[in-house]
C-alpha cells in the first residue's frame, strides 16, 4: 500500500482499525524500569501517528522525535492531547509542542536521515515496522 493511500483510506476517513488508544502501550509502561532510559533521552518514534506513549514519555523528562506521513495523523494527535504547537516549514513541515519536548516531523520515514533529525539514545517502535512493506524494511 502507498503512502497516500494509507492517508486517503484511513487518517480522512477517521478510520483507524489498529488499535489506537490515547494512553502509553501496557508493555512501555510494564517494562519501563527494564528498558533503563537515562533521564532526558532522546528517543524516536517512527511512524508515530496519534501515540500516546510519545506524552508519557515525555512527561517523563525525555525529549521525542516523531516521524510521521500523515498531516491528518499529527494535527489530529495534537489536538486530542490539547497541546499547544507551532508549525515550522523547512525542508518538511515540523510541529513542536510548546510545553512538552514533542518534535513531530512530517515525513516518508525513508526522506529522512541522521543529518535532518539527529542522533538518538533510543528507539520506540511498537508496530510502525510491521506496517512497513516487507521489500522496504532492509531500507
Amino acid at each position: 500500500m502507498e503512502l497516500k493511500d494509507w492517508d486517503r483510506l484511513f487518517w480522512k476517513r477517521n478510520f483507524i482499525p489498529w488499535d489506537f488508544v490515547p494512553k502509553p502501550h501496557n508493555h512501555l509502561l510494564r517494562y519501563d524500569n527494564e528498558i533503563g532510559l537515562k533521564r532526558n533521552s532522546r528517543i524516536f518514534v517512527p511512524l508515530c501517528g496519534m501515540s500516546g506513549d510519545m506524552i508519557w514519555l515525555a512527561n517523563k523528562g525525555h525529549e521525542i522525535v516523531g516521524i510521521e506521513y500523515s498531516e491528518v495523523a499529527i494535527r489530529k494527535f495534537f489536538n486530542i492531547n490539547k497541546l499547544e504547537h507551532q508549525i515550522y516549514k523547512t525542508d518538511l513541515q515540523v510541529y513542536k509542542a510548546n510545553n512538552l519536548n514533542i518534535t513531530i516531523y512530517q515525513s516518508n520515514i525513508f526522506n529522512v536521515d541522521e543529518g535532518i533529525l539527529g542522533k538518538f539514545d533510543a528507539i520506540w517502535d511498537r508496530a510502525a515496522f510491521t506496517s512497513i512493506p516487507s521489500q522496504d524494511r532492509t531500507r
